[in-house]
């Protein structure tokens, strides 16, 4: 295994809000409490896959606030298609110079976090990746 793709397989991409604003906070202009959430990937020959752990109350918020306050709840179509949205938006991930685009396969509730399933497909064998996490 390759040293890029060993560090992937590895890699706890770890994403912070903290002092957040969401939308009940920013309307405030409250601080939020600092969380840590966390993603475990895997690179197989053409596909990322990814677990993605957040706070239950954050993911929540974040996506109504994105949505700009419209209602759904986590364990909905609506609920996964924003969260999709996001992560095309803030954790881009390209394969082979090409960006390739998150389907959120599954979300379930772990406690008081939210877990979500992601993949990202490259239509060829995967021999370069590069990722950026924007909070």
């Amino acid at each position: 295994m390759t040293g890029w793709l060993h560090a992937a397989c590895l890699v706890a991409a770890v994403v912070t809000t903290g002092p957040a604003r969401t939308l009940a906070t920013h309307l405030r202009g409250d601080a939020h409490d600092f969380h840590v959430s966390y993603t475990r990937m895997a690179v197989e020959p053409t596909v990322i896959s990814a677990q993605i752990r957040v706070f239950t109350d954050d993911v929540t918020q974040g996506l109504l606030y994105r949505q700009r306050g419209s209602s759904f709840t986590l364990n909905s179509p609506q609920a996964d298609a924003a969260f999709q949205a996001y992560l095309a938006a803030r954790f881009p991930i390209t394969a082979n110079g090409r960006r390739l685009l998150p389907v959120v396969v599954s979300g379930a509730q772990e406690k008081e976090m939210w877990a979500y399933a992601v993949t990202w497909t490259s239509p060829q064998r995967i021999t370069s990746i590069s990722m950026h996490n924007a909070v």
